[in-house]
């Protein structure tokens, strides 16, 4: 499991850090996963989560990511 670090927009302190395949966002946030990225194979939206597919079948879940995301009008 990768070590993945939660990082605060506003004042850029680290929030959380853990080695789980699951977290949820609170607040507007920067998130670094510790990984190569030749290890990722996919990462999708589900409604407001990201989720991050490894090529070693792990998931990683980031619940609240897109939370407060607006969708992009074109003309």
């Amino acid at each position: 499991m990768p070590l993945i670090r939660v990082i605060g927009k506003e004042n850029h302190k680290v929030l959380q850090e853990l080695s789980d395949n699951s977290l949820k966002l609170d607040q507007a946030s920067v998130v670094v996963a510790n990984l190569p990225s030749d290890q990722i194979d996919e990462i999708v939206k589900d409604g407001t989560s990201m989720i991050i597919k490894l090529k070693d079948g792990e998931i990683i879940i980031i619940d609240q990511f897109l939370k407060n995301i607006q969708p992009i009008r074109t003309a």
